[in-house]
C-alpha cells in the first residue's frame, strides 16, 4: 500500500476515512491563501495523480477554494482543458463555461453508484466535486472501488459482461418531458452537430417522425485503465435498466410501451435481455464496496472515473455540490 505521507506532509494531514482508503484525504493545516492552495497543488500534481491512480480519489480538505471559478482554477491544474458536458444524460446547470451543478434530482431519492457516462465510449476520465454547501443532514456522495466490485462479481457474469458487452439505448424528446430533451442534453438544437457527435462515438441514431432522437450504442462493461493496466466493471446498466424502476411505475410504462422505446434502456451487447438476477449482482457488488464520508464545505473530491463510482445519498436541507469533468 502506497504510504499516504508522501504529498507535502509539512502542510497537510493525510489520512483516510475507512479500510481500504478511499477517498484517501488531504487536510490543509496552516493558514494559506487562495493563492498559495493553488500552487500547492501545482507544485504536487505530479505526486496527488500519482495518490489519485492509486487510491482512485483524493479529497482536498480545508483549502482556500472558496467559488465556483476557483474551483474550477484548482481543477484545471489536473485537467487544463476541461470538458462540456454534451452527451451527458444527468440534468444539470450550467454555473461557469466548465462547472456544473451535481445532478438535479429529488432530494428524497438516492441516485445509484455509476461510472459517470459509461453508457457511451466518449467518457471523462476525471470527474471532481466541490461542496459548496453541505446538506443539513445525509446527502453524501458514496464512492466505490470498482476494481474491488469486479473482483466480487461472480465470474461467470464477468465472462458474460466481458464477451456481450452492454447495449444502452436513448429515447430523447425533441422538447421537455420525461427526462432531458436532445437539445438540452447535447446543449445544442443543430441536428448535424448532434449527428456528428454520435457518429464520432460510434453511436446509431435515428430521428423520429416527432422530432425525438434515438440514440444505441453498444460498449464494454469491463475497461482496463489505460494509466495502471488494471480491469475494473465500469457500467450503469443497473440504472438505465427498466428494473431500476419501481414495480407500480414500470408496471404503467411498459402498458405504454416497449422496453426499448422506454427513456433509457439497457440490454447485453447481441440486444438479449440482462436477467434481474444479474442485474441484482451488480447491485450487490457495488453496494458491498460502497465507502462515504460527510461533506465539509469547501471541501474538493477528486474522482478517477474509471477506478471509482460515486453516487448520491437522499438528504435534508439545501444541498449545493458543483461538478467538472475532462
Amino acid at each position: 500500500m502506497m504510504p499516504a505521507a508522501s504529498v507535502g506532509a509539512a502542510w497537510c494531514r493525510e489520512y483516510c476515512f475507512a479500510s481500504p482508503p478511499l477517498p484517501v484525504v488531504y487536510e490543509a493545516t496552516v493558514s494559506h491563501s487562495y493563492a498559495e492552495a493553488i500552487d500547492y497543488l501545482r507544485g504536487r500534481k505530479r505526486e496527488l495523480f500519482t495518490a489519485l491512480h492509486h487510491y482512485g480519489a483524493i479529497l482536498l480538505r480545508g483549502f482556500s477554494i472558496t467559488t465556483a471559478r476557483e474551483f474550477q482554477n484548482a481543477v484545471e491544474v489536473f485537467v487544463p482543458k476541461l470538458a462540456n458536458y454534451q452527451g451527458g444524460d444527468s440534468p444539470r446547470l450550467a454555473v461557469t463555461e466548465k462547472i456544473y451543478t451535481s445532478t438535479s434530482y429529488p432530494a428524497a431519492l438516492p441516485i445509484a453508484l455509476h461510472n459517470e457516462m459509461s453508457y457511451t465510449r466518449e467518457y471523462p476520465s476525471l470527474v471532481a466535486f466541490y461542496c459548496e454547501q453541505p446538506p443539513e443532514s445525509d446527502g453524501e456522495t458514496p464512492l466505490a472501488d470498482c476494481r474491488r466490485v469486479l473482483h466480487a462479481l461472480p465470474k461467470a457474469l464477468v465472462e458474460k459482461l466481458a464477451r456481450k458487452r452492454l447495449r444502452y439505448v436513448q429515447n430523447l424528446a425533441a422538447h421537455a418531458g420525461i427526462g432531458k430533451s436532445w437539445p438540452h442534453t447535447f446543449e445544442t438544437s443543430d441536428r448535424a452537430r448532434v449527428e456528428a457527435i454520435l457518429r464520432a462515438r460510434g453511436a446509431e441514431l435515428e430521428w423520429r417522425a416527432n422530432g425525438a432522437l434515438r440514440i444505441v450504442e453498444v460498449v464494454d462493461p469491463i475497461v482496463t485503465h489505460p494509466r495502471t493496466g488494471e480491469r475494473v466493471f465500469f457500467s450503469q446498466a443497473h440504472m438505465w435498466h427498466v428494473s431500476s424502476l419501481d414495480a407500480k411505475t414500470r408496471r404503467a410504462l411498459l402498458k405504454l410501451t416497449s422496453e426499448d422505446d422506454l427513456y433509457h434502456h439497457c440490454t447485453f451487447g447481441d440486444g438479449s435481455p440482462i436477467s434481474d438476477e444479474d442485474l441484482a449482482e451488480m447491485r450487490r457488488a457495488l453496494d458491498a464496496a460502497k465507502i462515504q464520508f460527510a461533506w465539509h464545505k469547501h471541501d474538493l473530491l477528486l474522482v478517477d472515473n474509471i477506478l471509482v463510482a460515486h453516487a448520491r445519498n437522499p438528504f435534508q436541507g439545501e444541498r449545493r455540490v458543483l461538478v467538472a469533468m475532462g
